[in-house]
């Protein structure tokens, strides 16, 4: 899946460039605030990006725990 959107916006979201950390924060469904967006709405991670997340962060050893992933 190649991402849409944020800082690493048309990278595969399988590639080892994308760090751990941001992938963790896709799968959770973080917040972000569209830029340029002159209204303090904030957006959630769309559930497909974070099902792909998911997907990725078990791909990389991780397994989720609650809130969390960790690493086995």
């Amino acid at each position: 899946m190649i991402l849409m959107f944020g800082t690493f916006k048309g990278h595969e979201l399988s590639d080892m460039s994308v760090p751990d950390s941001y992938i963790r924060w896709l799968a959770l469904r973080g917040s972000y605030q569209m830029p340029g967006n002159r209204f303090e709405t904030k957006w959630k991670v769309p559930i497909d990006v974070s099902i792909h997340a998911r997907r990725e962060m078990e791909r990389r050893g991780y397994r989720r725990e609650g809130d969390s992933y960790i690493k086995e």
